[in-house]
């Protein structure tokens, strides 16, 4: 299903209420030194106990305040660690995969590694890089490459990349060229099918609610009647 993301701009006092506010809140005023600098030395650890939709509203209130306003550029003032579960928020207007995506990636000890590695299989399976992840060709470690626009990817087709990248890791665990290492590649695997079965629940979850709603909402015929 896709969902394209609506990121509504919010306006942060001290007298917003919030279920979340307190985790935001405390997480945000520790990102921000006493000059009102962004932490650049930030790392990922303390946003791995945030919900997706904490994040989400971590993210806008960053952006509202004035940071972050170039996140997809990856030349805010970050770490190299230190933008990927940030970034995923918005990643694709598909915010089930989104959601799926920043799930996996909190399992991880690097999440911006982690989300490094999707982008080069969505851009493997468009044909913009001769090898899954993690091989990675001389000319493509020197910017011989076309990378995907941050439009390209917003647009991916979840389905499509899915059904494309699992088998391909699939027939490389066949014939696995010496360049590989088994464990990372059968890892990859894993991550991908885990993301998959993470991604189709969510969806489903989300049609079944749309459909409850749609029966609630529609008018009973036999009212009219009686």
């Amino acid at each position: 299903m896709l969902v394209k993301n609506t990121l509504p701009s919010q306006s942060y006092s001290s007298d917003t209420k919030h279920e979340n506010s307190s985790n935001v809140d405390k997480l945000f005023h520790s990102l921000i030194d006493e000059d009102g600098d962004f932490d650049i030395n930030f790392d990922e650890e303390e946003l791995k106990n945030l919900t997706f939709q904490e994040a989400k509203e971590l993210k806008i209130k960053l952006e509202d305040n004035g940071y972050l306003k170039n996140l997809d550029s990856d030349t805010e003032g970050l770490s190299p660690v230190g933008a990927g579960l940030l970034k995923v928020i918005t990643f694709t207007y598909d915010e089930e995969f989104n959601k799926s995506l920043f799930e996996t990636m909190k399992t991880k000890e690097s999440p911006k590694l982690f989300l490094d590695q999707m982008i080069h299989n969505i851009e493997f399976t468009k044909g913009n890089r001769e090898f899954p992840w993690p091989n990675i060709t001389l000319d493509e470690m020197q910017g011989e490459y076309t990378a995907l626009s941050q439009n390209e990817i917003k647009a991916l087709d979840i389905n499509e990349f899915l059904h494309q990248i699992i088998p391909a890791y699939e027939k490389l665990l066949t014939k696995l060229p010496s360049e590989y290492d088994k464990d990372e590649v059968e890892q990859s695997l894993k991550d991908l099918k885990d993301l998959q079965n993470d991604y189709k629940t969510i969806d489903n979850e989300k049609s079944a609610l749309l459909s409850t709603m749609m029966k609630v909402n529609r008018p009973n015929p036999l009212l009219g009647k009686i």
